[in-house]
């Protein structure tokens, strides 16, 4: 039968001295007699997966650690406790681990083994910027490797591709449609479809065919089904090895093929590697260097052009979309060789350095944010309280309304559901256990995102601003207690905390507008859950560091025209100093509060039609840049004025016809809106679009 290579699944990381089983059989006929100390620690290695799997993280961390007691030598054990360690908040030995991850992985890229930490684990395990383009570097070679194995199984001849067509996708007479490819294991209720189901919908096909290759099999989801009905061509390929999906791709002339997962989980790296398509971008994802340095060296100064299809050791994604504020152009040498972006008001206008040695990828720079959301289209009205549901009494400081929640801050007069001056926002709060009239921060990120230096800036901020709380998700469960712990141990009782389960895609948005301030995470910065909270109107504070995951919030604050007030350029010192003002200034809070809400419905953020516009305009320049024989190079795109300003138009008349339709069929309107009827319970329709239930899913990030 077919090797592992030749299924198109990944290679197994290093094991480092122990001897992992390719088949059952083998397994059967190596197995010792007695179980040996390697025998031992695999099992605790394979138990602790298991324990992961099933949301039992920190009895998996107990295994891995058990593993790594019985046999030092085993990088994937080390690693995985890394990783498992920082989604918990677990900091028990975290910097001593961190030291020995790194020497591990230093090792093993020395001796040119697929090292065991995957690059998406790099945002939880902080490494320099150098060892995560060497770790991106290595597990694209992997993929490279795997690719050569598949090349026997492409239909005879190897992949053919369209020939390049400058009229392709330029809607004049009789010219082709630009043919684009978006590949996914993520088309379902999943935060990168809440993303995107817009742009399928929004797709000009006059001009573009789009056609969307799903690596993983539907969950029977609304997003699913949406994505499948936007799309003009939806292709399961789940149950196709990566050889026959890329034979697939090409025989349906793809022009551009999107990679929208990067090195995430359910990735067909590979598949990128066989070149299905004349050009190939990374887009959304992974939000940093996916497949760098393939094509050329540190000591080459002028990089060679992409390889012919089929042949080895080339780059096999050509862009990655980004901007201006994600990625600098000054930072470009810290990414791939050519990036797609979109242009941002904050952005340069220099040109990219010329000594692209370091890069696979060139930037696209999208205009102002690389991020498409689909909030305005799928979540306009979802519950959340506007500006106006802000209570004169919690302006004023609540006189007393502190950490506890329940009655503090005014006295109700024997009313169960409120007190003196409380509005609807107050009585929510209350029933969430939040302080109705104190200052609510909040984070609603996954915890491996928490670093120790962002909890002790957090501890500095509820210490300095009186009565806050600090509001966090369980995500996941097991994080909670760590963080409390470590609190207490900085001084800080739990009272000072609040924690929710994770909740539906609305009804998570609607609550999140109870808080005050979304308070970022520098070492990987909220993505989706970032652009959750600004359509919900909560105003963000971001610390922008060097990585792209650790910029992406700030292009969201630019992209929503409030950068200024909520981008800390001054570090980590910076960020806590804005926060304390914020939180002990409620006018100036209330204001930025109110100037987000303004711009949230006009803001290019959430303008999914002109994304999408813009995006469309990307790829027609990087075809046409193609087809004149030019190699990938980075690029600010930009959409034309006139056009620009009629989708603007178009915008504002579409929002009318949303706005009325919805009135017509008897839709909720936003809580806030509803009146307060002297403080009557909210309608059981609004409580549950606040509200918050069910299973946890991964519907933020």
């Amino acid at each position: 039968g077919p090797t592992v290579a030749q299924r198109g699944r990944r290679p197994l990381p290093s094991f480092g001295s122990l001897k992992v089983p390719d088949s059952p059989r083998d397994l059967t006929a190596t197995a010792p007699s007695a179980p040996s100390t390697e025998a031992q620690a695999l099992a605790h290695y394979h138990a602790a997966l298991a324990h992961q799997a099933s949301g039992r993280v920190g009895a998996a961390v107990r295994h891995f650690r058990a593993a790594l007691a019985l046999q030092a030598d085993f990088p994937a054990a080390l690693c995985s406790l890394a990783r498992a360690q920082s989604s918990i908040c677990d900091w028990s030995s975290r910097e001593a681990t961190l030291v020995s991850v790194r020497a591990s992985l230093v090792r093993q890229l020395d001796e040119g083994a697929c090292p065991a930490l995957q690059p998406f684990d790099a945002f939880a395990v902080p490494l320099e910027l150098p060892l995560v383009l060497r770790l991106a570097q290595a597990h694209a070679a992997a993929a490279e490797a795997v690719a050569a194995s598949l090349r026997p199984l492409l239909p005879p001849g190897g992949l053919c591709h369209p020939p390049r067509d400058a009229a392709a996708g330029s809607g004049a007479a009789g010219a082709t449609r630009l043919r684009v490819g978006y590949v996914s294991a993520d088309f379902g209720d999943h935060p990168l479809t809440h993303l995107t189901r817009g742009l399928f919908a929004l797709h000009d096909r006059s001009r573009l065919e789009v056609f969307c290759y799903s690596l993983r099999q539907s969950d029977r989801s609304a997003p699913r089904a949406a994505v499948e009905s936007a799309a003009e061509h939806f292709v399961d390929v789940s149950s196709s090895d990566s050889a026959a999906i890329a034979a697939r791709i090409a025989a349906d002339g793809i022009h551009v093929c999107v990679d929208l997962n990067g090195f995430t989980s359910g990735a067909r790296t590979e598949l990128f590697a066989l070149r299905p398509a004349p050009l190939q971008v990374g887009m959304l994802g992974f939000p940093g260097v996916r497949h760098a340095g393939l094509d050329c060296h540190a000591t080459d100064p002028d990089p060679a052009p992409d390889p012919d299809p089929g042949s080895s050791g080339g780059a096999f994604l050509d862009y990655l979309a980004t901007d201006a504020v994600a990625s600098p152009p000054q930072l470009e040498r810290l990414y791939s060789r050519g990036v797609c972006s979109l242009p941002s008001r904050r952005g340069s206008d220099a040109s990219p350095p010329r000594d692209r040695h370091l890069y696979s990828e060139a930037l696209l720079r999208l205009p102002p944010s690389y991020l498409v959301t689909d909030h305005a289209q799928t979540l306009l009205h979802c519950g959340i309280l506007p500006p106006t549901a802000v209570s004169a009494a919690w302006l004023r400081g609540g006189g007393g309304g502190g950490a506890g929640g329940g009655d503090e801050g005014g006295g109700g007069g024997g009313d169960s559901e409120g007190g003196e001056g409380w509005g609807l926002r107050e009585i929510l709060r209350r029933r969430y256990g939040l302080p109705p009239l104190g200052v609510v921060f909040c984070c609603f990120s996954q915890l491996y995102k928490v670093d120790p230096a962002t909890f002790a800036a957090w501890i500095s901020i509820l210490r300095r601003v009186p009565g806050s709380v600090l509001w966090l998700l369980r995500f996941p469960l097991e994080g909670e207690a760590n963080l409390l712990a470590a609190a207490a141990a900085a001084g800080l009782p739990p009272e000072r905390f609040r924690f929710s389960a994770v909740a539906p895609k609305a009804a998570y948005v609607a609550r999140a507008s109870l808080a005050d301030l979304f308070l970022d995470t520098p070492l990987c910065n909220g993505h989706t859950t970032a652009a959750d909270a600004l359509w919900a109107g909560v105003p963000l504070l971001t610390c922008p560091g060097d990585a792209m995951c650790s910029r992406v919030a700030a292009s969201l604050c630019t992209a929503v025209g409030c950068g200024p007030q909520m981008i800390a350029d001054g570090g980590i010192g910076d960020y806590v100093e804005r926060a304390v003002r914020l939180g002990t200034r409620r006018v100036e809070l209330l204001a930025l509060r109110r100037k987000l809400w303004a711009r949230r419905l006009s803001a290019p953020l959430f303008d999914t039609r002109l994304w999408t516009r813009t995006w469309e305009h990307a790829l027609r320049a990087v075809w046409l840049r193609h087809c004149a024989g030019e190699p990938p190079a980075s690029m600010d795109v930009r959409l034309g004025e006139l056009e620009a300003a009629e989708l603007r138009r178009e915008n504002a008349a579409d929002a009318l016809v949303r706005r009325a339709r919805a009135l017509q069929a008897g839709a909720v309107l936003p809580a806030g809106l509803q009146p307060p009827a002297g403080l009557q319970p909210p309608r059981a329709d609004t409580r549950v679009a606040a509200g918050c239930c069910a299973a946890p899913n991964d519907g933020v990030t």
